[in-house]
Protein backbone atom coordinates (compact mmCIF):
# COMPACT_ATOMS: atom_id res chain seq x y z
CA UNK A 1 0.00 0.00 0.00
CA UNK A 2 0.99 3.30 -0.93
CA UNK A 3 1.46 6.17 1.15
CA UNK A 4 -1.06 8.01 -0.80
CA UNK A 5 -3.83 5.02 -0.27
CA UNK A 6 -2.65 5.35 3.10
CA UNK A 7 -3.49 8.42 3.82
CA UNK A 8 -2.14 12.26 4.62
CA UNK A 9 -1.14 14.00 7.17
CA UNK A 10 -1.28 17.85 7.14
CA UNK A 11 1.02 19.91 9.89
CA UNK A 12 0.71 23.22 10.66
CA UNK A 13 2.65 25.48 12.88
CA UNK A 14 4.01 29.45 12.47
CA UNK A 15 7.60 27.98 13.96
CA UNK A 16 10.24 27.30 11.34
CA UNK A 17 12.26 25.58 13.66
CA UNK A 18 9.06 23.05 14.96
CA UNK A 19 8.05 22.54 11.00
CA UNK A 20 11.58 21.27 10.40
CA UNK A 21 12.12 19.34 13.21
CA UNK A 22 8.73 17.33 12.47
CA UNK A 23 9.25 17.18 8.90
CA UNK A 24 12.74 15.09 9.92
CA UNK A 25 10.82 12.91 12.40
CA UNK A 26 8.11 12.19 10.06
CA UNK A 27 10.44 11.23 7.57
CA UNK A 28 12.15 9.01 9.38
CA UNK A 29 9.14 7.29 11.68
CA UNK A 30 6.63 7.35 8.78
CA UNK A 31 8.73 7.44 5.50
CA UNK A 32 5.23 5.77 4.15
CA UNK A 33 2.77 9.09 4.98
CA UNK A 34 2.88 12.06 3.11
CA UNK A 35 3.13 14.94 5.13
CA UNK A 36 1.89 18.68 4.19
CA UNK A 37 3.71 21.05 6.70
CA UNK A 38 2.43 24.78 6.54
CA UNK A 39 3.80 27.73 8.36
CA UNK A 40 -0.02 29.49 9.25
CA UNK A 41 -3.44 29.12 9.59
CA UNK A 42 -4.47 30.45 6.46
CA UNK A 43 -2.88 27.93 4.50
CA UNK A 44 -4.27 25.19 6.73
CA UNK A 45 -7.81 26.38 6.19
CA UNK A 46 -7.09 26.58 2.34
CA UNK A 47 -6.02 23.21 1.84
CA UNK A 48 -9.21 21.95 4.07
CA UNK A 49 -11.70 23.87 2.03
CA UNK A 50 -11.88 21.54 -0.79
CA UNK A 51 -12.66 18.56 1.53
CA UNK A 52 -15.57 16.81 -0.01
CA UNK A 53 -16.76 13.50 2.04
CA UNK A 54 -13.51 11.99 3.08
CA UNK A 55 -12.55 12.27 -0.67
CA UNK A 56 -8.81 14.33 0.17
CA UNK A 57 -7.62 11.24 1.81
CA UNK A 58 -6.62 13.45 5.00
CA UNK A 59 -6.31 11.19 7.86
CA UNK A 60 -4.57 13.85 10.33
CA UNK A 61 -4.73 17.58 10.88
CA UNK A 62 -1.83 18.86 13.55
CA UNK A 63 -2.20 22.38 14.17
CA UNK A 64 -0.55 24.77 16.75
CA UNK A 65 -2.98 27.50 18.11
CA UNK A 66 -2.06 30.57 17.63
CA UNK A 67 -0.72 31.03 14.14
CA UNK A 68 -0.95 34.34 12.31
CA UNK A 69 -4.27 34.06 10.47
CA UNK A 70 -6.24 31.54 11.73
CA UNK A 71 -5.83 29.69 15.06
CA UNK A 72 -5.89 26.05 15.07
CA UNK A 73 -8.76 26.06 17.39
CA UNK A 74 -10.18 28.20 14.70
CA UNK A 75 -9.63 25.56 12.41
CA UNK A 76 -10.71 22.46 14.75
CA UNK A 77 -13.62 24.42 15.55
CA UNK A 78 -14.68 24.84 11.55
CA UNK A 79 -13.99 21.45 10.24
CA UNK A 80 -13.93 19.06 13.30
CA UNK A 81 -17.16 16.82 13.40
CA UNK A 82 -18.32 18.40 10.02
CA UNK A 83 -19.40 15.64 7.35
CA UNK A 84 -17.17 16.56 4.95
CA UNK A 85 -14.35 15.59 7.57
CA UNK A 86 -15.62 13.14 9.16
CA UNK A 87 -13.07 10.68 8.67
CA UNK A 88 -10.06 12.89 10.10
CA UNK A 89 -8.52 13.12 13.43
CA UNK A 90 -7.90 16.50 14.54
CA UNK A 91 -5.32 17.43 16.81
CA UNK A 92 -3.91 20.65 18.89
CA UNK A 93 -0.81 20.45 19.38
CA UNK A 94 0.62 23.98 21.24
CA UNK A 95 0.83 25.04 24.66
CA UNK A 96 -2.52 26.79 25.41
CA UNK A 97 -4.46 27.49 27.92
CA UNK A 98 -6.51 24.68 29.98
CA UNK A 99 -9.41 26.02 28.57
CA UNK A 100 -8.76 26.25 25.51
CA UNK A 101 -7.40 22.30 25.72
CA UNK A 102 -10.53 21.39 27.27
CA UNK A 103 -12.62 22.64 24.49
CA UNK A 104 -11.31 21.36 21.64
CA UNK A 105 -11.13 18.20 23.29
CA UNK A 106 -14.88 18.14 24.77
CA UNK A 107 -16.28 20.57 22.13
CA UNK A 108 -14.90 19.27 19.41
CA UNK A 109 -13.63 15.79 19.43
CA UNK A 110 -10.16 16.59 19.20
CA UNK A 111 -7.10 15.81 20.73
CA UNK A 112 -4.96 18.28 22.83
CA UNK A 113 -1.06 17.16 22.79
CA UNK A 114 0.98 19.93 24.32
CA UNK A 115 4.01 21.09 22.50
CA UNK A 116 6.39 19.69 25.21
CA UNK A 117 5.28 16.27 25.04
CA UNK A 118 8.01 13.15 24.94
CA UNK A 119 8.22 13.04 20.67
CA UNK A 120 8.14 9.27 20.92
CA UNK A 121 4.69 9.23 22.73
CA UNK A 122 3.65 11.97 20.10
CA UNK A 123 4.80 9.55 17.24
CA UNK A 124 3.42 6.62 19.31
CA UNK A 125 0.09 8.41 18.99
CA UNK A 126 0.28 9.33 15.42
CA UNK A 127 0.93 5.76 14.79
CA UNK A 128 -1.63 4.30 16.55
CA UNK A 129 -4.58 7.23 15.37
CA UNK A 130 -3.51 5.94 11.45
CA UNK A 131 -3.53 2.18 12.90
CA UNK A 132 -0.28 1.54 12.14
CA UNK A 133 0.59 0.22 16.21
CA UNK A 134 3.25 1.49 18.39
Amino acid sequence: MDGNSRGIILFADNDAGILEIYQKIFERDLPNYPVEFFSDGNSLKKRLEGLVNGTDRIKIVITDNQMPGVSGREIIAKYSGKKESENIYFILFSVCSNDIAREVEDKYGAKYLPKNVDIDYFMGFIKQTLGEGI
